[in-house]
């Protein structure tokens, strides 16, 4: 069981929502907060695809080198949510500088392009049980202090899934592309 819990954090999920799925298996009673409807969502769609989204772990953490564009294609995949933050400023990125800035305590060397920063995150949620635990508490701080509403056209349950279907799609399009399977898009790097 943990390894499934440890891939789910490695592909975005937040530590929060891999204990409730750990633990319920229940249909969840309808949810008027945002933030936990999303999640129950996530939950789901993770239940449901909990196969691919190891996948993505294994990937993610193989040890691979990604490219520059590459780290920050799944990055972005990462952040890929229905719901909008204040100020537009995601949780992710919030939690990154809070943990990973200048003289903090898991910063990259000095020096490091935005993808080295990128890949030092990777090395970490890969290969440090403290920084996962550290990431998952900054990220839901974060998460809550930016307060939470959904999306445009994110109101229906569905709407959601398939976000988060294509957020899947998005991460194994990228980790294809890395491993020389095909091409993330039709685009050139």
């Amino acid at each position: 069981m943990a390894k499934p819990l440890a891939a789910l954090l490695a592909a975005g999920f937040s530590a929060a929502l891999i204990a409730v799925s750990a633990a319920a298996h229940a249909v969840p009673a309808p949810i008027a907060d945002p933030g936990e409807k999303a999640s129950a969502l996530q939950q789901e769609q993770a239940k449901d695809n909990l196969a691919k989204w190891s996948k993505i772990a294994d990937g993610f953490c193989s040890g691979e080198k990604f490219s520059d564009q590459g780290i920050r294609d799944y990055y972005e995949a990462y952040k890929l949510t229905p719901l909008q933050y204040r100020n537009n400023v995601h949780p992710a990125d919030e939690a990154r500088r809070a943990l990973m800035g200048p003289d903090r305590k898991y910063a990259p060397p000095l020096g490091s392009t935005d993808a080295d920063e990128l890949r030092h995150w990777q090395r970490l949620m890969c290969s440090s049980a403290e920084f996962k635990a550290d990431w998952a508490n900054a990220y839901k701080t974060y998460e809550e202090q930016l307060g939470t509403k959904m999306k445009p056209g994110m109101d229906e349950e569905e709407a959601i899934l398939e976000l988060y279907d294509k957020k899947m799609e998005m991460m194994l399009k990228v980790l294809a592309k890395e491993n020389g399977e095909g091409p993330a898009d039709d685009e050139e790097d």
